[in-house]
């Protein structure tokens, strides 16, 4: 088994730290979560991510397939819990994504054995997300359809709120 370099060694003890710290942050606020009646989803993700953390310090290409099935776990989740909703969707995936990219290009050449069928499968749902993210930017709930009235409606313009002075501003701008 050959050492990796000490960069490759920071790189991966970096991975294994942010890692390891939003696997607590999801365990935590996941428990308090499903404590209020929410989605156990957080708990389980937190769960899995710690087991990721562990394969990513061992260097375990095991680490990709338990990430990868995050990846398209959380893609179904989301689209089960809000639909095609691109706004919905992002902050479901953002760290998960970009997360996903920091392992293929700064963990993948630590891996023991190097670059395996896991890499692949980590690129896949990778591209499976990116699909989905595509999909609900086009066909997304927040399409709004109508017309707008030609005539402006003037007592809305020049009628002050009750209780507010005619030189005060009640609203920004």
């Amino acid at each position: 088994m050959s050492t990796p370099s000490s960069s490759l060694r920071i790189l991966n003890a970096l991975s294994v730290v942010f890692c390891g710290l939003t696997a607590l942050y999801l365990l935590i606020g996941g428990a308090w979560l499903l404590a209020v009646g929410g989605s156990p989803y957080y708990v389980a993700t937190g769960i899995a991510l710690l087991a990721v953390t562990w394969l990513i310090w061992r260097r375990h290409p095991a680490a990709f397939l338990l990430y990868a099935a995050i990846l398209v776990g959380t893609a179904a989740w989301g689209l089960w819990e809000s639909g095609p909703d691109f706004w919905a969707l992002v902050p479901r995936s953002d760290v998960l994504v970009i997360f996903g990219i920091w392992l293929l290009l700064a963990v993948s050449p630590s891996l023991v054995p190097p670059l395996c069928v896991a890499v692949g499968i980590l690129v896949l749902a990778l591209l499976i997300f990116v699909f989905v993210l595509g999909y609900a930017v086009f066909n997304g709930p927040q399409t709004v359809s109508g017309t707008l009235s030609v005539t402006p409606n003037a007592h809305a313009a020049t009628a002050p709120a009750s209780g507010v002075e005619a030189a005060d501003w009640p609203a920004y701008g």
